[in-house]
């Protein structure tokens, strides 16, 4: 028994057992329509593939974005003006995690990244 356990930890288990798929991949000629079932059968989906178009040319496009900025709520020199109270207050407001003992610097350092 710990020999299954040890091999199942370290990667090593040849008992590895495939799950079945709860659906059926399948290539479909042009014009065809075939009904996918998933689950238990309770779900159906029709599909139709047209004459005009091939699987092959079937391409998913890239949309490009730019990049986002995103500028602190809090300079720093702000929150080292501040008292630990407050920024205890700031850190409770942005639901940001910290020790109870977290010294003032600390929670300035986690309240720049906000």
């Amino acid at each position: 028994m710990i020999k299954k356990i040890l091999a199942w930890i370290t990667g090593k288990s040849d008992t590895a057992v495939a799950e079945a798929a709860p659906y059926k991949v399948e290539a479909l000629p042009a014009g065809t329509e075939a009904a996918i079932v998933t689950g238990a059968g309770t779900e159906t989906m029709v599909v139709i593939v047209p004459d005009a178009v091939a699987p092959a040319a079937i391409v998913t496009a890239a949309i490009e974005t730019a990049p986002v900025t995103v500028k602190a709520k809090y300079k720093k020199a702000e929150l080292t003006a501040m008292t630990k109270a407050q920024l205890m207050e700031l850190v409770t407001k942005h639901g940001v995690e910290v020790k109870a003992r977290s010294t003032k610097e600390e929670l300035v350092k986690v309240l720049v990244k906000v």
